[in-house]
């Protein structure tokens, strides 16, 4: 593939810089395990039933909906738990994910080598900011990354133009590549967009960026 220039990569965040999936269902339980005494319940009872809530929610395009703390709060209310729960539950959820959060394997090689060439960085996902911030500083990672563009800053879920804002306003679109594990939700808008596009769906995708976007 002939060298495209390109000056800035937006990273999708969740299961592209770091194991998401991985580390969720942990920390979810370590949420069910503090409402457990209130809800007079199993935590693996409460987790059958918080997986039914998000099966309800899981195509709302509102961050609010989709956010656990709205889930929680529907799960407490189920129970009978009262609201000030809630936040214990994301508590123990958050402080559970950020103690077992795994980078990508080979990320923070990448990363290096972009920053070396003095490519723009930015963050882009469907997440709130905070956690994301305290993700990124828990792995390390925050310091490569120019800006963060979060659900926070849409209020609305992917796909929306809203997200790659900041990009464009940082470089053309053909001087931009996206990076993501979803065609779907993180590729296809900034494709249409007129930006280079990598999708991740393993580790070794991530050495693409320099084998197909820069010369040797």
């Amino acid at each position: 593939m002939s060298e495209i220039k390109i000056k800035c990569v937006g990273f999708d965040a969740d299961n592209t810089l770091y194991k998401t999936k991985e580390a969720a269902k942990g920390a979810d339980m370590a949420a069910m395990r503090a409402l457990a005494p209130e809800a007079n319940a199993s935590p693996e009872e409460l987790y059958e039933k918080f997986l039914e809530i998000v099966r309800g929610i899981k195509n709302s395009r509102d961050p609010l909906v989709r956010h656990r703390r709205y889930s929680y709060g529907k799960l407490c209310a189920l129970f009978g738990a009262d609201s000030a729960m809630v936040e214990k539950m994301y508590q123990a959820f958050a402080a559970e994910l950020l103690a077992k959060i795994e980078k990508i394997e080979g990320v923070e090689k990448v990363l290096e080598n972009l920053s070396a060439r003095g490519i723009k960085m930015f963050v882009i996902t469907e997440d709130n900011k905070l956690i994301t911030e305290k993700k990124l500083e828990s792995l390390r990672l925050a310091k490569y990354f120019s800006g963060i563009t979060s659900s926070d800053d849409t209020k609305i879920m992917k796909p929306d133009v809203s997200y790659y804002e900041m990009l464009m306003k940082a470089c053309e679109p053909a001087e931009t590549l996206v990076v993501g594990d979803s065609l779907e939700k993180d590729l296809a808008l900034p494709r249409d967009l007129g930006m280079n596009i990598l999708l991740v769906e393993k580790p070794e995708d991530l050495r693409k960026i320099a084998a197909d976007f820069f010369a040797h």
